[in-house]
C-alpha cells in the first residue's frame, strides 16, 4: 500500500479540460533511488490548494463536505461572488447539496510544512512514478 506520508511536493498540474489534478512528490531522505507517488484526482468538480512552492504531506482522506466548510468556509463564501470553486457555489447549503446530488467526495489534504486544501471530485488514488536516480 502506498503512502504520501513525509513525501515532499515536488509540484502539481491542472488539467481543466480532464478535471484532473496531479500532484507530484518525492521522499527524498530515502534514496537514491527516489521513492516517487503522484496523487491523482479525476472528475474535479473544484479545488483549494495552498502552496508555499512545495511543502511536506502527512496525509490526504476523505472527509465530509461539513468538515471542509467548516475549515475553509471563508475562502468558500469569497468564492460566492465568483463563482469559485463552481457556479454551483451560491451558499454553504448550495454546496452541501450540489457534492450530495453529484456523489462527490471530498479529500483533505494535510501537510506538516506549506501545503494544504482539499480537492471535491469523483475519485483519488496513488501511483507509483518513476524513481529518480542521484
Amino acid at each position: 500500500m502506498l503512502s504520501i506520508h513525509d513525501h515532499h511536493i515536488l509540484g502539481y498540474s491542472v488539467d481543466v479540460e480532464r478535471r484532473e489534478i496531479l500532484v507530484h512528490t518525492e521522499v527524498p531522505e530515502r534514496g537514491p533511488p527516489f521513492e516517487r507517488t503522484d496523487i491523482c484526482f479525476r472528475g474535479v468538480f473544484g479545488y483549494l490548494l495552498l502552496d508555499s512552492l512545495g511543502g511536506i504531506l502527512f496525509d490526504v482522506d476523505e472527509v465530509e463536505i461539513e468538515q471542509a466548510l467548516r475549515e475553509y468556509g471563508s475562502f468558500l463564501a469569497w468564492g460566492v461572488r465568483r463563482a469559485w470553486p463552481g457556479v454551483w457555489n451560491t451558499s454553504q447549503e448550495a454546496v452541501v447539496s450540489f457534492v450530495a446530488a453529484q456523489s462527490a467526495k471530498v479529500w483533505r489534504i494535510h501537510s506538516s510544512i506549506g501545503f494544504d486544501g482539499f480537492v471535491i471530485g469523483r475519485e483519488m488514488a496513488l501511483v507509483a512514478a518513476e524513481p529518480r536516480r542521484a
